[in-house]
């Protein structure tokens, strides 16, 4: 008999070594990032053992599956941590399986995180509304604004 795979954008998959550059995201944007490393900044909200329940920083539950560290290689946590991790899509569940987590600090300002987020990740608004106070984060935008200045 065949041996079933598991689909590689699962959290059973083997997970590959990685030691890229990764995106900064929310947990609206992990959707976007499925099979792909991203940081998530968040607020542990409850700790289950061999996974976490954490806040992104847009209010956000997101689930983050431990089974691929060494759990006590990064306790005690902080409440605030960085996750970098592997975005993962089970039917209908999207979870983050953590390679590293470092704590940031007892307290933190989220919503200034989500915000720098959002810019770096925001839609163009130069076309229709021109430059913003965004645009400094945002590099594919600057380039756009350089590139109509050049037309």
């Amino acid at each position: 008999m065949a041996k079933i795979e598991p689909n590689r954008n699962s959290a059973d998959a083997p997970l590959e070594d990685y030691n890229g550059v990764s995106p900064r995201v929310n947990g609206l944007l992990l959707h976007q990032y499925i099979g792909l490393f991203v940081i998530l900044p968040c607020q542990v909200v409850q700790d289950l053992g061999d996974s976490l329940s954490v806040m992104a920083p847009d209010n956000i539950l997101v689930t983050v599956s431990l089974q691929a560290i060494d759990r006590h290689s990064v306790t005690p946590f902080t409440p605030f941590l960085e996750v970098l991790g592997k975005v993962c899509k089970d039917k209908t569940t999207v979870q983050l399986l953590a390679t590293r987590i470092h704590g940031i600090a007892a307290s933190f300002d989220l919503s200034m995180v989500n915000r720098v987020i959002e810019c770096i990740h925001g839609p163009f608004t130069l076309r229709d509304h021109g430059p913003t106070k965004d645009v400094i984060f945002n590099v594919n935008e600057q380039r756009y604004a350089r590139d109509l200045k050049d037309l």
